[in-house]
């Protein structure tokens, strides 16, 4: 093998003469590079596309440089402040199932895999909403049913159903937090001494339980996630990312590969792992926004789609009230924003976002590369980081869609 030549920079040295690491990768410096090449610096597992790819229909250019997004409290925001607040690598709009608007920025490329971060957590969602409508896997069943070894963690005394609406009562130990500790655990980040050195050793130590019943609260953390994938993972006999491609993305049509960050038991990262282009993205959407339809064929039961677009319940806005997510509900791993008709989303760190607006037959893709340095929660009852800028909630996102929305109509679109 031919050695790089001293002088020229190799891939692991993007932007300067630092070499990119795990130590450093997500860092303000690097994270645009990070999102993009996940496989360069840590081992991942291959989840296979499409031999019938679905092809988007090119639809009427819409132009959205004029766009004005209008914000809670009376705020408003430029589309190129947007663009710039989410540091946003790639854009798509899709009407009707067509492509209004495709752009890529700081150098993404349409066929660039760029990272999901949390959006992952909304396909094993999709997943999950499967085996459930198959009578596979019972959602009020407790999750050790499935998974023999979580008996006695919150994740395993937790049902299905309560895990996947985050509402696990637990809290995580402070040496092992719910980023870092699964971080690490997960080999995104070097190993550290007293630290578990896999995902299931993670869910195994990391935790325990409160006072609070499960149920009677909402926490947004990791766990849950990676603990529904286990068991779907136990009770098909197959690894994440073979259910990934089975189920959901050659069904779906995927152009490319996609692809998870697997730990050094080769099991994935199933709540923030996968990587895969805008478009394939973009296609996820539109399965979930056509209730599992491809071309007029059923390829995903409607019934599991039916399951995943339900809007939740009062109570379920109101456990997320309390947890200082106002005006939003949450199940089977998906955002459901208030006041959207019917509209749910998937979000991921560092500016990744899903936006499935059925009403108006919108879907709304998009990648970032914003760093983000918020410690996580512990707890449910300690309150949410703010972000850094106000344009990277989920709030913002609603105001986009909703002035995407008002700009097709204006145009007749």
């Amino acid at each position: 093998m031919n050695e790089q030549p001293a002088t020229e920079k190799s891939p692991l040295h993007p932007t300067s003469a630092q070499p990119v690491t795990k130590a450093n990768w997500l860092a303000p410096a690097h994270i645009r590079w990070a999102m993009r090449n996940a496989r360069m610096v840590v081992p991942t597992a291959g989840v296979r596309h499409s031999n019938d790819s679905q092809i988007f229909a090119q639809g009427d250019a819409l132009s959205l440089d004029d766009l004005t997004l209008q914000l809670p409290h009376g705020r408003s925001a430029t589309w190129a402040q947007y663009l710039d607040g989410n540091r946003v690598d790639a854009l798509l709009v899709l009407h009707k199932g067509r492509v209004v608007f495709e752009s890529y920025y700081g150098g993404m490329q349409e066929h660039d895999a760029h990272g999901w971060a949390s959006m992952s957590k909304s396909v094993i969602g999709l997943l999950a909403a499967q085996f459930i409508e198959e009578g596979r896997m019972e959602a009020s069943a407790p999750l050790a049913r499935y998974v023999p070894e979580l008996a006695g963690t919150p994740f395993g005394s937790a049902t299905v159903q309560q895990n996947l609406d985050m509402e696990v009562a637990l809290t995580y130990l402070p040496e092992l937090p719910p980023d870092i500790g699964l971080f690490t655990a997960a080999g995104l980040m070097p190993a550290r001494e007293g630290m578990p050195n896999s995902i299931n050793d993670f869910l195994l130590k990391a935790t325990r339980s409160v006072d609070s019943p499960h149920g009677s609260i909402f926490y947004y953390q990791n766990g849950s996630t990676e603990a529904v994938a286990r068991a779907l993972k136990n009770i098909s006999s197959r690894t994440l990312a073979q259910l990934v491609s089975e189920r959901i993305w050659q069904p779906m049509g995927a152009e490319d590969d996609a692809y998870f960050s697997v730990d050094s038991s080769s099991v994935e990262l199933a709540s923030g792992g996968l990587s895969s282009t805008l478009r394939d993205a973009a296609r996820f959407g539109e399965l979930v926004r056509n209730r599992g339809q491809r071309d007029g064929q059923q390829v995903v039961a409607i019934a599991a789609l039916m399951r995943v677009l339900q809007t939740p319940s009062a109570d379920n806005q109101e456990r997320l009230s309390r947890a200082g997510r106002a005006q939003t509900g949450y199940g089977n791993f998906w955002w459901h924003p208030a006041g959207t008709d019917g509209a749910l989303y998937a979000s991921g760190r560092f500016g990744q976002r899903l936006f499935i607006d059925p009403a108006n037959e919108l879907t709304i893709a998009q990648f970032g590369s914003y760093a983000d340095t918020r410690a996580r929660t512990i707890s449910g009852d300690q309150g949410v980081a703010p972000h850094e800028n106000s344009l990277r909630s989920g709030d913002s996102l609603v105001a986009l869609a909703r002035a995407v929305a008002t700009r097709l109509r204006e145009t007749g679109k």
